[in-house]
C-alpha cells in the first residue's frame, strides 16, 4: 500500500514539473543598439532604482533617448516578452538603420522616425507609435550670447539666420528647410553642432526642449523665446524582420505600449524631459501649416 501511494505522489510531482517547464517560454536574447552615453546613464540609473516600475521621469540625467530605452524595457515587461536585452554601442542614427538591416541586431533602443522605418519595408517593422505625429515640438536653440538670433520671432527673422542639422535626421532636416534659414549646413556629429552654435559660427539648430525646473537652457544655449517648431512625423521602435523571434518581440512591445498609453505614462514621461512641456505650450509654432 505504501509503495502505491509513493508512486502516485512521485507521478504527481513529475507531472507538475513537466507542465511547469512546458508553460514557461524560453528566455530569448535581444541584441539592442544604444548610444554609449545613454547606456552608461541607464546602467547607473538601474543601480539606483527599478526601471521597470519607474514613474517619475523628471530628474533623469538625460533627455528623450534615455526615456526611450526605459519605456522599451517597460513595454517588453508588460507585454511578457520573457527576453533579456543585450546592449551594443552605436551612436549614429543612420548607422542604426544599416545595422538593423543586417539582421545581426533585433532593434534600436532609440526610437526612429516612421518615415525612416518605412523606407526599408523589406527589413524593418515599426512598433505602435511611441510619440504620435504632431506631438514632438522642438526649440530653435542658439548661443546665449547671440542677440540677433534671440530676437527672432517670425519666419522672416529666421530667413536671416544660419542653421545646422544632420540630414540623416530626416524630420529635423525637413523642418529646418520649412523654416527657410539663410543657410543650412549638414553636420553629422551632435557635439560639433553644439560647438558651432555656442561659438556663433551657426545661429541655431533644432533641439527638443531641455527642462530643469523652469529653466530651458542647455549647456550654453537657449531656445529662441516664444517660438518653436513641430517635427511632423511619429516615432516608433524599429524591429529587424531579419532577426529571429522578431514577431514575438513586436507583439510584446505593442501590447506593452498599449498599456503605457492607456496609463498616460508615455505622454507624462516625455513631457518631463521637455517634449510638449507646459512651459512652451503657448509658444507660436512657425511651421504649423
Amino acid at each position: 500500500m505504501w509503495l502505491q501511494r509513493f508512486l502516485v505522489l512521485l507521478f504527481s510531482v513529475v507531472s507538475f514539473v513537466v507542465k511547469s517547464e512546458v508553460n514557461v517560454p524560453n528566455l530569448i536574447s535581444v541584441p539592442v543598439l544604444i548610444a554609449e552615453d545613454v547606456k552608461l546613464h541607464l546602467e547607473r540609473l538601474s543601480k539606483q532604482t527599478n526601471i521597470l516600475t519607474l514613474n517619475d521621469f523628471s530628474n533623469l540625467p538625460q533627455g528623450r533617448d534615455l526615456v526611450d530605452v526605459i519605456l522599451l524595457n517597460q513595454a517588453l515587461h508588460l507585454g511578457k516578452c520573457h527576453c533579456r536585452l543585450e546592449y551594443f554601442d552605436n551612436s549614429v542614427y543612420g548607422r542604426n538603420i544599416d545595422l538593423l538591416n543586417s539582421g545581426k541586431f533585433a532593434m534600436s533602443a532609440d526610437t526612429l522616425w516612421l518615415s525612416d522605418i518605412n523606407a526599408h519595408p523589406e527589413s524593418l517593422l515599426a512598433s505602435k507609435a511611441v510619440i504620435n505625429k504632431g506631438d514632438y515640438d522642438v526649440g530653435l536653440y542658439t548661443s546665449k550670447n547671440n542677440d540677433k538670433a534671440l530676437k527672432a520671432q517670425t519666419t522672416d527673422d529666421i530667413s536671416r539666420l544660419t542653421a545646422i542639422s544632420n540630414r540623416f535626421w530626416t524630420a529635423d532636416w525637413h523642418t529646418i528647410n520649412q523654416l527657410k534659414p539663410n543657410k543650412l549646413a549638414h553636420i553629422e556629429s551632435f557635439p560639433n553642432m553644439k560647438r558651432l552654435v555656442k561659438s556663433e559660427i551657426a545661429d541655431f539648430t533644432l533641439l527638443h526642449f531641455r527642462v530643469n525646473e523652469n529653466d530651458l537652457s542647455y549647456e550654453e544655449m537657449l531656445p529662441i523665446p516664444n517660438i518653436k517648431a513641430v517635427l511632423w512625423d511619429s516615432r516608433h521602435y524599429a524591429i529587424s524582420t531579419h532577426f529571429p523571434n522578431h514577431q514575438r518581440i513586436a507583439k510584446a512591445i505593442n501590447a506593452g505600449l498599449k498599456q503605457l498609453h492607456q496609463q498616460n505614462k508615455i505622454e507624462t514621461a516625455y513631457q518631463s524631459v521637455g517634449i510638449n512641456h507646459p512651459l512652451t505650450a503657448n509658444w507660436k509654432v512657425l511651421n504649423a501649416n
